[in-house]
């Protein structure tokens, strides 16, 4: 009768559960940080594109134009792990009147966020403002 006792306790039982369901809980939750770190570094790069095509905007001149924009899209914070930014500053139609459109690449190491994937994921944002109808040429 004690035989059958001792097989049938559960004693035990949780640390096997736990055992098995640790890992999965563990991924879930980088999973959730990925995610995250990324959403946020979208809207970092977000921002800085349009600052950029704004201030680029404001710019006497299509030369100027350029530096200011790319100086403007340096400021992505260290926080997003941009292993490496593409600046593209479209100034065909830099005239009163005209557009400027600013294009950010960001590539952010996957490894640098979670410590544990491998490779790169690019967020790219664009953003186009206008250049003032009223102003002077120079």
């Amino acid at each position: 009768m004690r035989k059958r006792r001792s097989l049938r306790s559960d004693t035990g039982s949780s640390l096997v559960e736990m055992v098995i369901i640790a890992p999965f809980l563990l991924l879930v939750m980088t999973f959730v940080v990925l995610l995250g770190r990324l959403s946020m570094a979208d809207i970092d790069v977000n921002t800085a594109a349009h600052a950029a095509s704004r201030a680029a905007s404001l710019a006497t001149d299509s030369a100027r134009a350029r530096a200011v924009s790319e100086q403007t899209a340096a400021t992505i914070p260290s926080s997003t792990a941009c292993t490496r930014r593409d600046v593209k500053v479209d100034t065909a139609s830099f005239k009163p009147g005209g557009v400027v459109r600013v294009t950010i690449s960001c590539h952010i190491s996957l490894q640098a966020i979670t410590g544990l994937l491998p490779g790169t994921q690019t967020l790219t944002a664009s953003s186009v403002s206008p250049v003032d109808p009223f102003r002077s040429t120079p």
